[in-house]
């Protein structure tokens, strides 16, 4: 006589379904829960998503041998810098480092020193104006502090800002185009009104266009509101 496993089958499949469907109420449940401690315990809720951030970021930077691009914008003493550089350090113990600010003269050179002096011997440290992709970054964490000085550089000696912008994306593309993760910081100048000097507007317009295209090809967008980090992207 024939023997089919079908009656045996069938009650198996059952309770495996039953069990999968239990675990997924099980974990919307404490998800739920969750949110609410967090309402009840709003001071938590910061460090609870810089820790999830961070995770996020790592595995997929891993996944992705390593290539990821974060951008962190927002306006003057925002604590922009503060937490691109402590991102870094959460993400690796030997960070870099690229200052994209020209030197124009001696005190500016005293202000960098000190700046460098204060992020510590872990760090490499770089100075680089313009040319970005000649450092080669490969596996590394790199913060690069900031667009806005960088754009600066370019703006300078190019005042088309059509011109300036499309330098800025080659140079931007070249870059990125290693395995490390990018924290770029920058600022959103155009948050404010619109000025009476013409070079001040096209500059402005240079930084604004240069922080869309930063922020569309970046993985993760951060906006900093009083040294709070705020997810946008």
């Amino acid at each position: 006589m024939e023997y089919s496993g079908t009656p045996f089958f069938m009650p198996v499949c059952f309770v495996f379904l039953c069990c999968k469907f239990f675990l997924v109420q099980m974990k919307i449940l404490f998800g739920r829960i969750e949110s609410v401690c967090l309402c009840l315990h709003p001071e938590k809720i910061s460090e609870r998503w810089m820790r999830n951030f961070k995770k996020r970021l790592f595995l997929s930077a891993k996944k992705n041998l390593m290539r990821k691009v974060v951008l962190v914008t927002g306006g003057q003493r925002s604590g922009k810098s503060t937490y691109a550089e402590r991102l870094a350090h959460q993400l690796t113990d030997k960070p870099v480092y690229i200052a994209t600010a020209r030197i124009w003269d001696e005190e500016f050179r005293q202000r960098v020193v000190r700046h460098r002096e204060n992020r510590g011997e872990e760090w490499t440290n770089i100075e680089e104006e313009k040319e970005l992709s000649r450092h080669k970054v490969g596996g590394r964490v790199v913060v690069i502090d900031c667009i806005t000085l960088w754009c600066t550089n370019f703006f300078m000696e190019q005042n088309d800002v059509s011109l300036a912008l499309e330098a800025v994306k080659a140079e931007f593309d070249r870059f990125v185009d290693q395995d490390a993760v990018f924290i770029f910081v920058t600022n959103e100048i155009g948050l404010g009104g619109v000025s009476p000097n013409r070079l001040q507007r096209q500059f402005t317009d240079l930084q604004g266009w240069t922080n869309q295209y930063v922020a569309s090809k970046a993985d993760e967008v951060v906006l900093m509101v009083s040294g709070i980090p705020v997810k946008i992207k």
